[in-house]
């Protein structure tokens, strides 16, 4: 993660890390590393034709899901929430993936936005 962090941080505002807030400190664990993205379906095409898997984990906000139906939110009730699920992006994340995997994944995406936007950001 802390890699991840590094090699992404220039990309701001293309690409946001969410902080972690622990009220005590504590090591985390994490099970998924997800950032929000610009442009994610094109950026996720882009990543796929160079190999790299990421996923859409929640493409739906959970008020917007059927089985919350009942409570009676629609769309614009919550638009951060909504926002969010339109932007985020969960990369590779597992025990085996080496530094230098996390920094080809970075460097990918960093590629991605110097195509789109004409400006190095490698």
């Amino acid at each position: 993660v802390a890699l991840y962090k590094k090699y992404l941080a220039h990309l701001e505002p293309q690409v946001h890390i969410p902080e972690v807030m622990c009220v005590v400190p504590t090591r985390s664990v994490f099970t998924n590393f997800v950032i929000q993205v610009e442009k994610r379906a094109t950026l996720t095409k882009f990543l796929n034709k160079k190999g790299i898997e990421v996923v859409v984990q929640y493409p739906i906000p959970l008020h917007l899901q059927k089985a919350a139906g009942y409570l009676g939110y629609k769309k614009g009730d919550f638009p951060v929430c909504e926002s969010q699920a339109d932007t985020i992006l969960t990369l590779p994340l597992h025990q085996y993936l080496t530094a230098s995997q996390i920094k080809y994944v970075a460097d990918a995406i960093g590629e991605f936005y110097s195509i789109v936007y004409k400006k190095k950001y490698l």
